[in-house]
């Protein structure tokens, strides 16, 4: 993780849990082209409860949900969290114009697609970046989640923002922007960045003491 942090503060780290109520989605489904984007209930998904998880985390390719379902190395993170019976995993992809048009309209946050869980709600959110193209995505993701784009201006209920990926083997473009950068596989390195953060919030440590672990 970034050594850089926000100034630390007496406030534990402990993003509140937030579910959005399927009736504040349902008319803006009517709205929008392509309203299956956007529902969840697939077949197959965990049955896992994000109140007694240690560490929630939401996994993000950071394109439609088209292009981000194609990727096979989101769906081996995913599995690997959900594996563990402390830790929850969920998944977040942006949202075509009219759907992310109807969303700001209806003061409704971005939210995750199995669970229906304001972003705000989870302890790290991760991002696979394949692309130079996926950086102005990863910002708009950001602004609909309502968290602060600019890492130091984030406080101790926003999850910390982690990305990875081909496109960041030069990270400085987005160093402004994130709480970490993984370089190589993530498969390597996802279970280790939650056992990190599950040690810092169960010992009462600040966002920014989490940080420099």
């Amino acid at each position: 993780m970034s050594q850089e942090s926000p100034t630390a503060t007496s406030v534990r780290f402990d993003p509140r849990l937030r579910f959005i109520e399927r009736e504040r989605i349902r008319p803006l489904l009517q709205q929008v082209d392509k309203p299956g984007r956007y529902t969840g209930r697939e077949f197959g998904i965990p049955e896992r409860d994000p109140r007694t998880a240690q560490v929630r985390a939401v996994l993000s390719y950071a394109d439609t949900y088209e292009l981000g379902m194609s990727n096979e190395g989101l769906k081996r993170l995913y599995d690997q969290v959900n594996r563990r019976e402390e830790y929850f995993a969920d998944r977040v992809f942006l949202p075509w114009g009219d759907f992310g048009k109807a969303m700001r309209e209806a003061g409704v946050p971005l939210y995750s697609l199995d669970h229906f869980l304001e972003i705000k709600s989870f302890d790290v959110w991760g991002f696979n970046t394949a692309s130079e193209l996926n950086y102005t995505n990863l910002l708009f993701a950001l602004d609909l989640a309502n968290i602060p784009l600019l890492r130091r201006e984030r406080t101790e209920s926003d999850p910390f923002i982690i990305t990875g990926g081909t496109a960041v083997s030069n990270p400085l473009p987005l160093f402004d922007f994130l709480d970490g950068i993984f370089l190589g596989d993530g498969e390597e390195g996802i279970l280790d960045i939650c056992d990190v953060i599950a040690a810092g919030k169960a010992a009462g440590k600040t966002r920014a003491e989490i940080l420099i672990i």
